[in-house]
């Protein structure tokens, strides 16, 4: 409820303001150093976590994280070239960018896949939107859900839903499994594309 009010209230403030005025408020750099602090913050915190971890008491299925992420990604990326008029392999390739929608498009397009590249930037925006709206009910039903949804994304946006939503302990976890996924879209998008 205090996010919603918070858009609202950010909405309506900007709506109140003469159209001058608002058009020359630097609201993009100021979005993108509120996000950055938001980061370092969640950096710091997820540093106070790592000093009271004992990494060799983690369950070892936490390192499958991301395998599983990546599998259950390109899973859903051979559905969809199952029953859409996306051939498997692209159905394969639009799901390859794990939610890293600023990279994924850019490597299709520069293979001459500019339909695909579009697709995928799409779809990995809405995936991310989609692991954002959906973290607090995803939470619930596994904590481990909101990281899933995330992919790579998992690592810096997520982050601060996934420590909200399904707990502090979660947090390390859901940064490990982003890195990994963003590690491994190039390689991907790379191998499937060929």
């Amino acid at each position: 409820a205090l996010n919603g009010g918070c858009i609202a209230l950010g909405f309506g403030l900007l709506a109140l303001l003469p159209a001058s005025l608002a058009a020359r408020l630097p609201v993009d750099a100021a979005t993108t150093w509120i996000l950055w602090a938001l980061l370092l913050f969640v950096g710091f915190d997820l540093g106070v976590e790592a000093h009271h971890l004992d990494l060799r008491k983690l369950p070892p299925h936490l390192l499958l994280v991301p395998v599983a992420n990546i599998a259950l990604s390109l899973g859903s990326g051979l559905l969809v070239g199952a029953f859409t008029k996306l051939t498997l392999r692209e159905g394969l390739l639009l799901h390859a960018g794990l939610g890293w929608y600023s990279l994924s498009s850019v490597l299709l397009a520069e293979r001459g896949l500019v339909l695909l590249s579009i697709l995928a930037f799409i779809h990995n925006v809405a995936r991310e939107l989609l692991a954002i709206l959906s973290a607090p009910l995803a939470a619930r039903l596994n904590p481990y859900l909101p990281i899933y949804l995330g992919g790579a994304t998992s690592m810096d946006v997520m982050l601060p839903f996934v420590q909200a939503h399904s707990g502090r302990a979660y947090t390390l976890v859901s940064f490990y499994s982003g890195v990994v996924c963003s590690l491994a879209v190039v390689p991907l998008v790379r191998l499937i594309a060929g």
